[in-house]
C-alpha cells in the first residue's frame, strides 16, 4: 500500500516556496526590486497598480517575485514592486482552508 508521507509533502511544498521567494534572475537584471513595506517607496511616483487574487500560501515576498519575474518578462526596468494586502476570502469549510485566496495590491513605482 502507498502512502504519501505528509512530511515529504511538507518538505516539497517548503522548498518550492523558498525558490519563490528569491528574485529571479531575469527580475535582478531588470533592476527590479519588491517590497512590502511602503515607507521603502514614499516619495517615488506611482506608475501602475492592480490587484490579483492568490492562494493563501503565498505571502507578500512570494507575490512580490512573481509579480517581478513577470514584469521583467514585459519588459519592465529600474522599477519597484510594492505589494500589500488588499482583501481575504473565507472558505466555505474550515477543511478547504489551504484553497482560502487573499488579493494583493500590487504597485509599480520609480
Amino acid at each position: 500500500m502507498n502512502h504519501f508521507c505528509p512530511a515529504v509533502g511538507l518538505a516539497i511544498m517548503t522548498a518550492w516556496l523558498l525558490s519563490c521567494s528569491t528574485l529571479s534572475e531575469e527580475a535582478r537584471k531588470a533592476n527590479i526590486n519588491d517590497t512590502a513595506y511602503s515607507s521603502v517607496v514614499a516619495g517615488r511616483t506611482l506608475v501602475k497598480s492592480w490587484t490579483a487574487p492568490y492562494l493563501c500560501i503565498y505571502g507578500p515576498a512570494d507575490v512580490g517575485v512573481l509579480a517581478a519575474k513577470e514584469l521583467a518578462k514585459e519588459g519592465w526596468r529600474d522599477i519597484w514592486v510594492l505589494v500589500e494586502l488588499e482583501s481575504y476570502g473565507m472558505p466555505e469549510s474550515v477543511h478547504l482552508d489551504i484553497f482560502r485566496t487573499f488579493t494583493w495590491r500590487i504597485s509599480i513605482y520609480r
